[in-house]
Protein backbone atom coordinates (compact mmCIF):
# COMPACT_ATOMS: atom_id res chain seq x y z
CA UNK A 1 0.00 0.00 0.00
CA UNK A 2 1.65 3.37 -0.81
CA UNK A 3 2.04 6.01 1.80
CA UNK A 4 0.26 9.11 1.90
CA UNK A 5 1.54 12.47 1.04
CA UNK A 6 0.99 13.95 4.48
CA UNK A 7 1.62 17.32 3.01
CA UNK A 8 -0.98 19.87 2.42
CA UNK A 9 -1.31 21.40 -1.02
CA UNK A 10 0.10 24.74 -0.83
CA UNK A 11 -0.47 27.62 -3.51
CA UNK A 12 2.66 28.58 -5.06
CA UNK A 13 3.40 31.99 -3.45
CA UNK A 14 5.45 33.95 -6.29
CA UNK A 15 4.91 37.63 -5.97
CA UNK A 16 5.75 37.53 -2.39
CA UNK A 17 8.24 39.92 -0.74
CA UNK A 18 11.05 38.11 0.20
CA UNK A 19 13.66 39.72 2.09
CA UNK A 20 17.63 39.90 0.83
CA UNK A 21 20.31 41.84 2.54
CA UNK A 22 20.87 44.26 -0.48
CA UNK A 23 17.42 45.51 0.80
CA UNK A 24 19.50 46.34 4.37
CA UNK A 25 22.43 47.71 2.56
CA UNK A 26 20.37 50.03 0.73
CA UNK A 27 18.65 51.34 3.68
CA UNK A 28 21.92 51.83 5.73
CA UNK A 29 23.12 53.41 2.48
CA UNK A 30 20.14 56.09 1.87
CA UNK A 31 19.99 56.63 5.88
CA UNK A 32 23.71 57.91 5.43
CA UNK A 33 23.31 60.17 2.77
CA UNK A 34 20.21 61.37 3.93
CA UNK A 35 22.72 62.45 7.43
CA UNK A 36 25.02 63.79 5.07
CA UNK A 37 22.91 65.96 3.36
CA UNK A 38 20.56 67.34 5.41
CA UNK A 39 23.29 68.17 8.08
CA UNK A 40 23.78 71.97 9.13
CA UNK A 41 27.27 73.00 8.50
CA UNK A 42 26.75 76.56 9.13
CA UNK A 43 29.82 78.73 11.35
CA UNK A 44 28.37 80.75 13.73
CA UNK A 45 29.59 83.10 15.85
CA UNK A 46 28.28 85.16 18.55
CA UNK A 47 28.70 89.03 18.74
CA UNK A 48 27.25 91.80 20.79
CA UNK A 49 24.72 94.59 19.56
CA UNK A 50 27.48 97.40 18.82
CA UNK A 51 29.57 94.58 16.56
CA UNK A 52 26.49 93.76 14.67
CA UNK A 53 25.89 97.49 14.09
CA UNK A 54 29.61 97.73 12.57
CA UNK A 55 28.70 94.64 10.41
CA UNK A 56 25.16 95.76 8.82
CA UNK A 57 27.35 99.78 8.22
CA UNK A 58 30.41 97.63 6.92
CA UNK A 59 29.84 98.12 3.02
CA UNK A 60 26.28 96.13 3.24
CA UNK A 61 28.05 93.04 4.64
CA UNK A 62 24.45 91.72 5.93
CA UNK A 63 22.48 90.00 3.54
CA UNK A 64 19.37 88.96 5.52
CA UNK A 65 18.65 89.12 9.38
CA UNK A 66 16.31 87.25 11.31
CA UNK A 67 14.89 88.60 14.43
CA UNK A 68 13.84 85.71 16.59
CA UNK A 69 11.87 88.10 19.33
CA UNK A 70 10.50 85.72 21.68
CA UNK A 71 14.35 84.28 22.27
CA UNK A 72 15.44 87.97 21.95
CA UNK A 73 18.22 86.76 19.05
CA UNK A 74 18.70 88.17 15.64
CA UNK A 75 20.74 85.98 12.82
CA UNK A 76 22.67 87.83 10.49
CA UNK A 77 23.33 86.33 6.93
CA UNK A 78 27.03 87.70 5.82
CA UNK A 79 28.37 87.93 2.56
CA UNK A 80 31.18 86.12 1.23
CA UNK A 81 33.92 88.94 1.64
CA UNK A 82 32.94 89.74 4.96
CA UNK A 83 32.61 86.34 6.07
CA UNK A 84 35.95 85.56 5.01
CA UNK A 85 37.49 88.67 6.51
CA UNK A 86 35.46 87.61 9.52
CA UNK A 87 35.72 83.89 10.20
CA UNK A 88 39.52 83.99 9.00
CA UNK A 89 41.02 86.21 10.91
CA UNK A 90 40.15 84.22 14.06
CA UNK A 91 41.19 81.07 12.65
Amino acid sequence: MPIPNMTPNRPNKKGQFKFSMYWMYALVALFIAGVYYLDDNSITKDVSYSDFEKYVGRDHGVTKIIVYSDKKEAEGYLTDSLASALFHATQ
